[in-house]
């Protein structure tokens, strides 16, 4: 498989406390990995039917897109992030026969969002929040739905070696799906809510 990219990005300081970072991106790709479906052969001793599939490197695709993201620095104790990005695909199936739609088609959400704060309550004790929004995606073989996720950690700075957390994870809902695959069949999973502790220590 083949990429053209050309990335352009361009950073600001609005102030001391605020910086801006803008992005854009157009990528190409040739050689998409494909496949195409043979004809149907009829095996006569063991009595199938036989559909073969042969493999090529015949799609092309297009994605361009944009992201923002804003960091503010509130006080001197909290931060916040603001993230965004959009992203525009198009994946061309070649025209050949029996040539099957490319399993790259729609596998990726157009709109993505993201806050993050980093509050320090105290010399020894910090509270971090990753809220985001991410858009459906509409495969033919799979469709995701939007979802709103929240993820959230206290950690406390026990000493200088020691630092403890408790971490909660898509706190929003029970469990919901990120991805799926068209190219490899599976059952497909979901992301559950979960909470645990961790120890970070240095030595």
């Amino acid at each position: 498989e083949q990429l053209d990219a050309l990335d352009i990005g361009w950073r600001h300081p609005l102030n001391r406390s605020t910086s801006i970072d803008l992005a854009a991106f157009p990528y190409r790709y040739e050689k998409l990995r494909g496949a195409a479906m043979q004809p149907p052969q009829f095996i006569i001793a063991p009595g199938y039917v036989l559909f073969e599939t042969r493999d090529n490197n015949a799609n092309t695709a297009r994605l361009h897109g944009i992201e923002a993201s804003l960091d503010w620095r509130a006080t001197q104790d909290w931060r916040l992030q603001a993230n965004y990005s959009w992203l525009q695909s198009r994946v061309d199936t070649a025209n050949l026969p029996g040539q099957t739609v490319s399993d790259y088609t729609d596998t990726s959400p157009t709109h993505q969002l993201s806050l993050r704060s980093s509050l320090d309550l105290s010399a020894a004790l910090r509270w971090d929040a990753w809220l985001r929004r991410v858009s459906p995606i509409r495969n033919a073989n799979f469709a995701i739905p939007a979802y709103t996720a929240l993820d959230m950690r206290f950690v406390w700075q026990a000493s200088k070696d020691l630092e403890l957390s408790l971490v909660g994870q898509n706190l929003l809902d029970r469990a919901h799906p990120e991805y799926g695959s068209s190219f490899i069949r599976s059952v497909p999973a979901e992301i559950q809510r979960s909470m645990y502790l961790r120890a970070d220590w240095k030595f």
